[in-house]
Order: C-alpha cells, then sequence, then structure tokens
C-alpha cells in the first residue's frame, strides 16, 4: 500500500505544482485534499518553507478507523501518499514514517518527514522507518 500511496502522491504533487510553486500552499492543499478525499482530519506542521522536517497529523484517519487494535502503524497508504507530495514539493527525498497510529491506540496516527542527503530517485519510493 505504501507504493500506491507513494504514486498518488507523487502524480498528485506533480499536477499541484503546475499550477503553483509555493511549498507552504502546496502543503495547505495537501490537508484540503485529506478532507476532500474523507481521509480525516490532517495538520502539517513544521519547516513548511523547505521541508526540511514536518510533523502530519491524521485525526479520525480513515485507514484506522475500522481496525482491531494492532501492534504496529496501519497507515501505509497515507505514509507514502505524503512521502510522494513531500519529495515532489520540496524537490528533495525524505524519510517518512508513522510514528504513532490511532490503531495502536494513540489518540491521532502522526506521520514525520525529514529530508535526507540521498539522492532522489524519480520513480522508487526510499524505504520507510517503521
Amino acid at each position: 500500500m505504501f507504493e500506491i500511496g507513494f504514486t498518488l502522491g507523487s502524480s498528485f504533487a506533480d499536477e499541484m505544482v503546475t499550477h503553483r510553486s509555493d511549498p507552504v500552499v502546496l502543503m495547505r492543499r495537501l490537508t484540503d485534499m485529506a478532507a476532500a478525499s474523507g481521509w480525516g482530519i490532517l495538520s502539517v506542521v513544521g519547516d513548511l518553507q523547505y521541508g526540511s522536517q514536518l510533523t502530519i497529523t491524521a485525526a479520525n484517519c480513515v485507514f484506522c478507523e475500522n481496525q482491531d487494535m494492532c501492534t504496529s502503524p496501519q497507515c501505509d497508504f497515507l505514509v507514502g501518499t505524503v512521502k510522494g507530495i513531500i519529495d515532489r514539493v520540496y524537490g528533495a527525498p525524505h524519510e517518512v514514517w508513522e510514528e504513532t497510529c490511532a490503531a495502536m491506540g494513540e489518540s491521532a496516527c502522526q506521520t514525520i518527514a525529514e529530508e535526507t542527503e540521498e539522492l532522489m530517485s524519480p520513480d522508487l519510493p526510499r524505504a520507510v522507518r517503521l
């Protein structure tokens, strides 16, 4: 599911970037897209201008809502989508992982994205830390 999300996020970001170039505006659009898609209520905080570190929080996450209690994060699609968007919007690779997950009993799902020094491949997502 991560790879599917990455492809969707990359495609979505490519389309967004053709209309706007301001990364702050583009990241705000991510929250709008998530709400319109029924994915939950997303908030993005951190370095929105340069993307060095971002925290994405999903309240009422649709990917966890009907899950039984799990011992590992369940939002692989969302994490992949976030990575695809962030890598394209900021033009740099990011390590992206889910820090907390509602399916594990947390109050919300929280994804962390940090810029890495690796070269970015245009087609392949980088493995995530779990």
